[in-house]
């Protein structure tokens, strides 16, 4: 059952608003917005991310249409998106904020005795 927002109880929705205010300041979704940001301006990175991701989707629509030329076109990319500090930081960034939400969910849950993200699919904008 969906609540319209209007009546949700006013303690429960300034609690929420803490909570999402509180999320947006921890240190790993900071540091993920941060990378995020850098990695956007990093026009070099953001290409070679493309890059390889465009290449992955041509070959998985080929569908086993794949040349040894393109095998070694894709580890060249992969070992280029690897090395790649801004791409490293990045990917290490959303690691961190997912691996801290994890457990912020896993809180939750603990405290409110129930599995809170399937609760919150549900009963979300789009659940």
């Amino acid at each position: 059952m969906k609540m319209h927002p209007a009546t949700i109880p006013a303690a429960v929705q300034a609690a929420v608003d803490s909570l999402s205010r509180s999320l947006l300041q921890a240190e790993p979704v900071v540091g993920y917005h941060q990378a995020d940001a850098r990695l956007t301006a990093d026009t070099q990175a953001s290409t070679l991310l493309q890059e390889l991701m465009d290449v992955q989707a041509d070959l998985r629509r080929r569908q086993g249409d794949v040349t040894e030329e393109d095998i070694d076109r894709l580890r060249r990319l992969r070992r280029e998106v690897e090395a790649n500090p801004t791409i490293t930081a990045y990917v290490e960034s959303q690691d961190a904020a997912t691996a801290y939400l994890r457990e912020v969910n896993q809180d939750l849950s603990q405290l409110l005795g129930l599995d809170f993200s399937a609760l919150a699919k549900r009963g979300g904008c789009c659940g």
